[in-house]
């Protein structure tokens, strides 16, 4: 099943940026679903998409 990390490394200072997006109300996240982290450090949103299942990554989501 895929979801988003809770937390990831800011793409701008290396920070640890939080989930800020709400699960589906049906909690099961689709391939291509867009969230949005926000830094704790430098307080950044940047957006990213749930990754396919099927294009080879390891982790669960990759950058927009």
């Amino acid at each position: 099943m895929l979801r988003p990390l809770p937390t990831i490394p800011c793409v701008d200072c290396l920070g640890t940026a939080y989930l800020m997006t709400y699960p589906p109300e049906d909690g099961v996240w689709e391939a291509e679903d867009r969230v949005q982290y926000r830094c704790k450090d430098c307080w950044e949103p940047f957006d990213m998409v749930v990754a396919d299942a099927l294009d080879g990554d390891s982790d669960d989501i990759r950058p927009d």
